[in-house]
């Protein structure tokens, strides 16, 4: 904190700084963090020689998403190509191999987007929500990479967002029990 924002506001400055500088962000040992639930403890302000800067140890909880290997996740189909489909899930993209779909599934040129089409008359395009677990994740500094599959019982093919109308979204979430 620079010294001009010293003075009685300045826990609430700190707080306010540490809401918007780490909410909706990746930090690679503990993933993305999704939102601060609770603040523990800020520490005691250190200055730092020749600037005035202070810095401050601010301990908090949080609600962060971080996908695990073998953790199964349902996602958003965003793309869609010939070497498989990437999925959104949350803040993460996932990338499905075409060879880890399940059986019946072949991959079809029908539009500028494609679709991967299955004998029974089924297709996962954009747009479309699958089940998949987690076969890898990659950390790298500000993101995550993953890799999935979705040829296992129950995974896969859940429904298309074009099958799905508001109404019908509204009564599922009615009738869901939590």
């Amino acid at each position: 904190m620079s010294p001009e924002t010293f003075g009685p506001d300045i826990i609430e400055l700190l707080k306010e700084k540490l809401y918007n500088d780490v909410t909706s962000t990746f930090i690679g040992r503990f993933g993305y963090i999704i939102t601060i639930t609770a603040i523990k403890n800020i520490g005691e302000g250190r200055i730092r020689a020749n600037s005035g800067i202070a810095s401050f140890l601010i301990r908090f909880e949080a609600i962060v998403f971080k996908p695990l290997k073998e953790e199964v996740l349902d996602g958003e189909v965003t793309i869609v190509n010939q070497q498989g489909l990437f999925c959104q899930v949350g803040p993460c993209i996932i990338f499905v191999s075409n060879h880890q779909f399940p059986g019946g599934f072949n991959f079809n040129a029908e539009n500028s987007e494609g679709a991967y089409l299955h004998q029974d008359g089924s297709k996962i395009m954009r747009g479309s929500f699958v089940r998949l677990r987690v076969l890898g994740a990659k950390v790298e500094t500000s993101k995550m990479s993953c890799t999935g599959q979705m040829n296992e019982s129950c995974l896969g093919l859940l429904q298309n967002s074009s099958e799905i109308t508001t109404e019908e979204s509204k009564e599922k979430v009615a009738d869901s029990e939590f």
